[in-house]
Parts: C-alpha cells; structure tokens; sequence
C-alpha cells in the first residue's frame, strides 16, 4: 500500500492536510533493516539538496514551531560502544581530511553577543557544587583519562628514563643560563624543558627554560614547538 502511495504521489506537490495524515498514519510505526539500506542504497552518492544552503528565518522559525514540544527519538536512551567507536573514528576522519570547522572563520558580533552568556556561564550553578567527590569517584576519572583514553598521550614518553647527564647541577646552570626566565612568556621559569622532546639528548643547546603553565602547553603540537624554538635566537 506505501509503495502504490508513493508512486502515486510521485511528482506531485502534497499538501499540508496530507503530510498530517500521512504522519499520523506511520506514527510508532518501526521501519524494517531492509527499507533502511534500500534507502541507503537509493541516496549513496546522491548530494543533498540542502548542501552550501541555508534555512531562511521564516523556514527556522517555522521548523521550531514545528518540532516545539516534540520527544527526541534518543530521549533516555545510549549509543553502544560500536556506535561511539564509528562516530568518533569519523569525527576523526572528517578533522583530519578538512581541518576545525571554524578553521580562517569568525564569529560576527550578533554571534559574539549571542554566546556570551553560554561562554561565561552566568548565573549558572554547577549540579556538583558544594558536593566532594568521593575516593571511588576520582579513581574512576583518572581510569577513563589515563594512557592512550588521554588526549596527550603519546605513546608512554613521559616513562622513558633520563641520560645519566640529566642530573640537578645541569638543570641548575640551564636556569642560571636563562636568568630564571621563562623562554616563552618572559615569566618566571623553573621547569628544564627538551626542546627536540629526547630525554636522552641533554645537550646544553638542547635544554631551555620554562614556567610550569608554558612548559604543560608545550606538550600539544610538538612539531609547532621544536620549529619554534630553533628559529629562536
């Protein structure tokens, strides 16, 4: 019966009246695995109509009143770990082949006034305020960021012993070498940082001074800082 429907709909312009019947018919209605990858099949390869597009005010505005008081299909419910893993790994993929979304992009100053609010939170009570968290708690965080779940992981590194050159009188003279500044921020600096990030190399050349904020910072795009350190005189 939904296939003659549509068939004899095809081509034509539906109204509103039947959109609404057609709703309450198919409503709680489970579409079957097979009539999901036929549409799969129908659409691969096919670009959206809507692609380089955008809604008009008027289309958002009655989109809003029309999805107003309407459940997420989600609602309650949880991807499974495959789901996650697909929508990460395409995540991924997607910053990989493309770059950040807002990549050479800024924000107009109707978005800057919009998001203000949400950026600095005012007025905004934390659910966890004023509630300590118990010893199971911060075990089960430090397992969910620990080695590779942590972004900054990089492979064990930071395990990886020292030279026997690496000792408190050399990092003493590299800070004495540097006035105690760090070699970023001009700040004060204790931290002895490798710039080529091997602990094995602790050539005078190779070591410089940093203040514990620059030196954590340091740690994401690496490449970014050994070019940065050696272009410094």
């Amino acid at each position: 019966m939904n296939e003659k429907m549509s068939n004899s709909c095809k081509g034509k312009i539906v109204s509103e009246e039947t959109k609404q019947k057609l709703s309450l018919i198919n409503m709680g209605r489970k579409v079957s695995l097979e009539s999901i990858e036929k549409t799969r099949l129908a659409n691969l390869g096919k670009v959206s109509p809507m692609k380089g597009k955008h809604h008009t005010k008027e289309a958002r505005f009655k989109l809003s009143i029309i999805n107003k008081g309407k459940v997420s299909n989600m609602k309650g419910k949880h991807h499974t770990l495959e789901t996650r893993k697909k929508i990460s790994e395409m995540a991924i993929k997607q910053f990989k082949e493309k770059g950040h979304p807002m990549k050479g992009k800024h924000l107009t100053l109707e978005q800057k006034i919009r998001l203000k609010p949400y950026q600095f939170k005012k007025g905004h009570i934390p659910y966890s305020k004023g509630i300590p968290l118990t010893r199971e708690r911060k075990e089960q965080i430090s397992l969910q960021h620990s080695k590779d779940k942590c972004t900054f992981w990089q492979g064990g590194k930071s395990f990886e012993p020292y030279s026997i050159d690496w000792t408190r009188t050399l990092r003493r003279s590299i800070r004495e070498r540097d006035n105690y500044l760090c070699m970023i921020c001009l700040k004060y600096g204790y931290d002895v940082h490798h710039i080529d990030y091997n602990k094995k190399n602790c050539n005078p050349d190779n070591l410089i001074t940093l203040c514990r904020g620059c030196h954590m910072k340091t740690n994401l795009n690496r490449s970014k800082w050994i070019a940065y350190f050696k272009r410094k005189p």
